[in-house]
């Protein structure tokens, strides 16, 4: 069977625990998303016929399913918010035990997601600003992208060749993360070992200046091939940023009488060489997130 192991980014007080499953030594089957996103050389991915759905003035949500091998293989659960009409606010919890449900009622939020990477003490790996407070790592080499945002603006930025320090100043909320999926020319930045697949979490913002945010149900997209996806999808994304992933990449909606929570089950990581799949065995209760991103009314 498996062995039990706690992921590398978090302690003993940020529980976190998956089993490493051999699926094959175990005698199940996986299932076929898995066994799709396991082939050699990548199968081709296709999106389905994709329409947004308005839930309030400037709030919307879609769900854009993948197809690979005529087989539905993911679906990234979205929405695209006009900033003009909801604040987006960055925050850290210091005890790092705050989860998804947790987080949707104290900032009274219409929609969480998780945000950008953690050390094992639950402190940001990358630099933040959380309600104007820069947290994390000061002296840091950015090369990919930050997500910012103030009372009536939000944006995603590409740091390539800037002083990130310089392009969050001043800036009430922010966030620095990587890889940059769809940079500015319409390019990846990615360069993850494409058998590490998992759940995916991002933020994007679109030529008209939204900001769309997903994350996909399933862990079947390897960095590369998502990067690739979200390029060819109809979503319209000018910019695209990676948050953290695997059973960390959680979001909560609850606006009009629409709500739903989730968290991711699944990450494969490459252990001595050999892909290994982690599964968490009841996301939206033992994950813990010690950094989100949040909706909230103005």
């Amino acid at each position: 069977m498996g062995s039990i192991m706690k992921r590398h980014l978090v302690s003993t007080f940020i529980t976190l625990t998956f089993a490493v499953v051999s699926l094959a030594l175990a005698g199940e089957r996986p299932p076929t998303w898995l066994q799709l996103a396991q082939r050699v050389p990548p199968v081709a991915v296709s999106a389905k016929p994709f329409e947004w759905r308005t839930l309030a003035p400037g709030f919307e949500t879609g769900t854009l399913v993948s197809t690979a091998a005529d087989v539905e293989v993911d679906r990234i659960v979205l929405v695209r918010v006009d900033p003009g009409q909801y604040r987006f606010q960055v925050h850290h919890s210091a005890t790092g035990n705050k989860r998804l449900a947790t987080w949707m009622t104290e900032l009274n939020a219409v929609f969480v997601i998780n945000g950008s990477y953690f050390n094992s003490d639950g402190t940001p790996s990358t630099p933040i600003i959380a309600g104007g407070v820069a947290k994390g790592p000061q002296n840091y080499d950015a090369k990919h992208g930050a997500f910012v945002a103030s009372d009536d603006t939000a944006n995603v930025l590409d740091l390539a060749g800037k002083d990130w320090h310089t392009e969050v100043n001043g800036q009430q909320h922010a966030m620095i993360s990587f890889p940059l999926l769809i940079d500015p020319t319409g390019a990846s930045r990615v360069t993850a070992d494409p058998r590490k697949i998992a759940n995916r979490s991002f933020v994007g913002k679109d030529a008209q200046g939204r900001i769309i945010l997903g994350t996909t149900r399933n862990g079947f997209f390897g960095l590369a091939n998502f990067a690739a996806f979200l390029q060819a999808s109809p979503l319209g994304l000018s910019i695209a940023l990676n948050l953290d992933g695997g059973p960390l990449a959680c979001q909560g909606l609850a606006l009009n009488g629409r709500s739903h929570q989730f968290c991711g089950t699944t990450e494969v990581v490459v252990i001595d060489g050999n892909p290994q799949v982690l599964r968490q065995d009841n996301g939206t209760q033992l994950t813990v997130l010690p950094i989100v991103l949040a909706v909230v009314p103005k």
